[in-house]
């Protein structure tokens, strides 16, 4: 039995023909991990061509794992123009799949707008359907009420005519985007984490750092600072963290900030760090090509920060816990209930640069 997986993950196909991410997260294993029920994995994605020479990237497909590609967008305005176009693929996707034999399950991860669209074709050929929440619309949308409304009640929708619901939190998504009565309900964190990714002790603070606070000595050196996610929207917050960063530099403390990622808020956010004089102190990296890379960004960084507006259970959250990396993060979505229990984490209010 295969299964479709409908993602909003964006992907590139280069010259000879490999689909390519630059996110570790929507690599090969990721999706590898469903072959533990199903016998074959197809991947419904977006899918972009990159240019000559581009050979950088994660490889998607591998052994029992494929990629339907879709037509590709950035942004609301680019999907209203392409929905035609998105509609059709799937369409024809569906229509090819789920033959008499019933031997192809659809699950979509949602929020999301690929997802959106598989589901109203499955719902319209009456196709029974899982989903996958992996965070909260809402939140995303919060500075944008009536869109966050809407798009709340969309999801709220969406889960009770699934047939089986996975969240990535215990309770929070639970409590807010329950399923029908009856239908299977299960929290699915979704961190993949190998042995290679722990540490075998907690980390010392270093031995220059010193006591810091009103009276005591400042550190000797800058505190390295480390984000890591998406900046495809502004939900992670990285323009916080450039605005804390000028803060902190301003009132005398050494802090130096390295921000991974990519989309289409990255230049906007580099003009944010140089416009507050940051060119030497913020450090910008658009991914990291492997795991490898994320768990020695990791390693170098004395704090991991989390200045998202919304999350529901972040990988890279649960990948600094096992480097013994401490964390401040903002009070959002699932996580933050873990954090209360641990004390290596710190939350804080999302959305200000000068919460403590």
């Amino acid at each position: 039995m295969r299964i479709v997986v409908a993602t909003e993950a964006r992907l590139q196909q280069n010259e000879d023909g490999r689909v390519l991410t630059p996110n570790p997260a929507a690599g090969y294993p990721t999706w590898a991990s469903y072959l533990g029920v199903f016998d074959e994995v197809l991947l419904a994605a977006r899918v972009a061509r990159g240019a000559a020479g581009d050979q950088d990237g994660i490889p998607v497909e591998g052994a029992g794992v494929r990629v339907l590609p879709l037509p590709t967008f950035q942004g609301v305005a680019a999907y209203a123009r392409r929905w035609p176009a998105l509609r059709g693929a799937l369409r024809r996707a569906v229509a090819e799949l789920h033959g008499p034999a019933a031997d192809t399950a659809f699950v979509a991860r949602v929020p999301g707008l690929v997802g959106t669209v598989l589901l109203s074709e499955l719902r319209r050929r009456r196709v029974p359907f899982g989903l996958e929440v992996v965070g909260d619309v809402a939140e995303v949308l919060a500075d944008h009420r009536p869109a966050a409304l809407l798009a709340g009640q969309l999801l709220a929708c969406q889960c009770r005519s699934a047939d089986a619901v996975s969240y990535v939190t215990r309770n929070v998504l639970q409590s807010r985007y329950p399923a029908r009565p009856g239908v299977p309900m299960m929290s699915c964190p979704g961190s993949l984490l190998e042995d290679e990714d722990f540490v075998p002790l907690p980390r010392r603070a270093p031995g220059e750092w010193g006591t810091t606070g009103p009276g005591h000595s400042r550190p000797g050196r800058p505190v390295r600072l480390l984000t890591i996610g998406s900046q495809e929207r502004v939900y992670k917050g990285h323009d916080v963290l450039v605005d804390a960063v000028a803060l902190m530099r301003s009132n005398g403390l050494p802090v130096m900030a390295t921000i991974v990622g990519d989309g289409r808020h990255h230049d906007e956010i580099v003009r944010r760090a140089v416009a507050r004089g940051l060119g030497g102190d913020v450090r910008f990296i658009r991914w990291l090509g492997s795991r490898a890379q994320v768990r020695a960004a990791l390693d170098d960084a004395d704090v991991f920060v989390l200045p998202s507006r919304t999350e529901g259970l972040p990988r890279v959250l649960a990948e600094a816990a096992a480097r013994a990396l401490p964390a401040v993060a903002s009070a959002v979505g699932a996580w933050s209930s873990s954090c209360r229990r641990a004390t290596s984490c710190r939350r804080m209010i999302p959305g200000g640069s000068r919460r403590r």
